[in-house]
C-alpha cells in the first residue's frame, strides 16, 4: 500500500468516525425554537437573576453535550490514530530491512558476478 493510499485510507476512516460522533448531536427543532423566551416575556416575567440563572444551565447544558461530544470523538478516534503510528513505525523498520537486504544483495553480486563465484571463472 503506498502512503498516498494509507493517507486516503486513514483520512476516510477519520471522516467516517467523525460523522457518526456528528449525527448523534442533538440539534434545535421548530418546536424547539417556538419554546424560546420572547421579548414580551422576557419584560413581563423574567427578572435579571433568573435571566442569568437559565444562561448559566444552558452553558452548562453546552458544556456537558461538548465535553459528551469530545469524549466519544477521542474514543472513536483514538484505535485510529494507534493503528497509524503503528503503521509508520512498521513501514521505517520495514525500510531499514529492506536498505540491509539491498546492502547484502549488492555485496553478493560483486563476490559472484553474473551468477559465477570468482574461483570458478
Amino acid at each position: 500500500m503506498t502512503k498516498k493510499n494509507e493517507e486516503k485510507l486513514t483520512f476516510n476512516i477519520i471522516k467516517q468516525a467523525v460523522a457518526e460522533v456528528v449525527k448523534n448531536i442533538d440539534i434545535a427543532t421548530r418546536k424547539d425554537l417556538e419554546n424560546l423566551v420572547t421579548k414580551k416575556d422576557l419584560k413581563s416575567s423574567i427578572t435579571k437573576f433568573d435571566l442569568e440563572n437559565a444562561l448559566d444551565k444552558q452553558e452548562l447544558k453546552f458544556e456537558d453535550k461538548i465535553t459528551e461530544f469530545k469524549d466519544e470523538f477521542y474514543t472513536k478516534i483514538d484505535p485510529i490514530l494507534k493503528e497509524v503510528t503503528a503503521n509508520r513505525q512498521e513501514r521505517a523498520t520495514s525500510a531499514e530491512q529492506h536498505r540491509r537486504n539491498e546492502k547484502r544483495i549488492e555485496k553478493l553480486e560483486n563476490i559472484h558476478p553474473q551468477s559465477k563465484h570468482l574461483a570458478m571463472v
